[in-house]
């Protein structure tokens, strides 16, 4: 694969970081529903990130949360989840979901930004765990796009185009069925994945 490639260590301990990472939403989203949740095993997979708008299809629209981070080591986190998924969730929380990507109301917006925000606040935490660094995350935002352009805006920035992103896909399921599918998107800076990687003795990213 062109771009960074990651050793067979340096991937097992971002495959530990996903599921520590999604050991704490559920913890906090079960908090958040009232409902315990359980989640898929992830699947973990490396990619360059402007590669990333190839994991959806070319017209699925998608509702992305985005969290920079900065600290000890900087960059950008992203939950991406298929359009239906986010009706599903406004209906589960406010009893109300909107017909398209265009109707929903400020009340369905920010329970989407809480949602993402919650996720990707959780896998931030567990890098921090793992790594001991200094971990902030700056103020989310919240997009409703069809999933190539929302990811594209993501990776234009020229540092990321090269850079290997983590991305994890899983599936969130509460005990009354609902399902909330989707992917991080886990892009540091060249300069944070190798702090990150060098904190865990585990030698600067390729």
């Amino acid at each position: 694969m062109e771009g960074s490639a990651f050793t067979e260590l340096q991937e097992s301990a971002l495959a530990e970081i996903a599921n520590i990472g999604l050991g704490h939403a559920s913890t906090s989203l079960s908090e958040m529903f009232a409902s315990s949740f359980h989640m898929e095993i992830p699947r973990v997979v490396q990619t360059i990130a402007a590669n990333a708008v190839e994991d959806w299809d070319e017209m699925e629209e998608a509702v992305a949360v985005l969290v920079p981070f900065e600290g000890d080591a900087d960059g950008m986190l992203s939950f991406l989840m298929p359009f239906a998924c986010g009706q599903n969730l406004c209906t589960a929380l406010v009893g109300t979901s909107p017909s398209s990507s265009a109707e929903f109301s400020e009340l369905e917006a920010s329970v989407l930004l809480e949602f993402g925000n919650i996720l990707n606040s959780s896998f931030l935490r567990a890098i921090s765990d793992l790594t001991g660094l200094s971990l902030l995350a700056t103020p989310p935002m919240v997009g409703i796009d069809q999933a190539r352009s929302l990811l594209a805006s993501v990776t234009a920035q020229a540092e990321f185009n090269q850079t290997a992103a983590l991305t994890v896909e899983t599936a969130l399921v509460a005990e009354d069925g609902l399902s909330l599918r989707g992917s991080f998107y886990c892009m540091p800076s060249r300069a944070g994945l190798s702090t990150i990687f060098d904190r865990l003795g585990l030698g600067a990213a390729a």
